[in-house]
């Protein structure tokens, strides 16, 4: 079974990099998540937010069950690909970077 490397969480309309789980205390960590593989983070929780329940099914409680059940990101967003392609943003400088 293949893994993303990074764990997540989401702030508001934003996904972060909470930890990077290949290389611990990585510059990514803190690092607004704008796109993985090509997919924009915006369509990516949309998605996740459709098929996930919560509390009440509110938003909040998506968001939470998304950046803490089991790491979150490779629980709910799986891809067939040991190579990743991720654009984020750390302060005002956007890059992308192949995990």
């Amino acid at each position: 079974m293949l893994f993303f490397p990074l764990e997540g969480r989401v702030l508001g309309k934003m996904a972060y990099v909470y930890q990077d789980n290949a290389s611990p205390r990585s510059a990514l960590e803190g690092a607004e998540i704008l796109s993985i593989n090509g997919r924009s983070m915006k369509g990516i929780l949309e998605q996740v937010r459709s098929v996930i329940t919560g509390d009440g099914n509110s938003s909040t409680a998506k968001d939470y069950r998304f950046g803490h059940n089991g790491g979150g990101f490779q629980v709910y967003y799986s891809v067939n690909s040991i190579d990743y392609t991720l654009s984020h943003k750390k302060g005002p400088e956007k890059i992308r970077i192949c995990l």
